[in-house]
């Protein structure tokens, strides 16, 4: 029974800690140099004269410290908000850590380090597909008849409406090459395209449409 209830207690104990164990040290990561002031001088921008400085935390308590290039080894530990720092030659270093800011002073210098976060990849827009041009022949046409002007509407669609002597007709129509034809369920015609103009032979008509 006190085998049973003291794991019990342990396993109560752990579901408590685990959530804990599973937040990750905001220290881990690259650290960059962003501002350096030595001598009363302020640099807002290290890099830009020459001073270059990172250091990448891992979380099996290893450290690389890169000046200017050069990569140095390390290992770090923290308690509270000091980061102790020990190099591979013995050279120590104190941090105090901030949120989102490291800094390291000695002397007469003081180092700001910001954290390097990743930058979110943007997502590409998708590019519209463009609408395919409409036919040349789409439009509207007119041809002048014995008895006044018929017009000839010609839709993307593929349908059209002729108007003429006073009656409207909606036609469909197709176009291969130059062949052009037109129709409904009760009449067909026949004709062609050249570009400038639309010819269509219906009863004996022969109507030249133009724009």
């Amino acid at each position: 029974m006190k085998f049973r209830t003291a794991f019990l207690f342990l396993a109560v104990l752990l579901c408590a800690f685990l959530p804990a164990l599973a937040e990750e040290n905001p220290l881990l990561g690259d650290w960059q140099m962003t501002r350096y002031c030595a001598e009363n001088i302020i640099y807002e921008d290290p890099a830009a004269v020459g001073s270059r400085k990172s250091i990448l935390f891992s979380t099996d308590g290893t450290a690389e410290v890169t000046i200017n290039g050069t990569v140095y080894p390390a290992t770090w530990t923290q308690e509270g908000v000091f980061v102790h720092l020990l190099y591979a030659d013995g050279d120590r270093a104190e941090f105090i850590a901030e949120p989102d800011l490291l800094i390291y002073a000695t002397g007469n210098q003081v180092q700001h380090f910001t954290k390097n976060t990743p930058k979110a990849t943007a997502t590409p827009k998708a590019t519209a597909t463009p609408k395919p041009a409409a036919p040349a022949i789409v439009g509207t046409w007119k041809w002048k008849a014995p008895k006044g002007v018929a017009t000839l509407t010609i839709r993307a669609d593929g349908t059209s409406t002729l108007s003429m002597g006073g009656h409207t007709f909606n036609l469909n129509w197709t176009l291969s090459g130059s062949r052009l034809n037109m129709y409904n369920k009760d009449m067909s015609m026949q004709g062609t395209y050249t570009g400038s103009a639309v010819h269509l032979g219906f009863s004996g008509l022969d109507m030249k449409f133009t724009r």
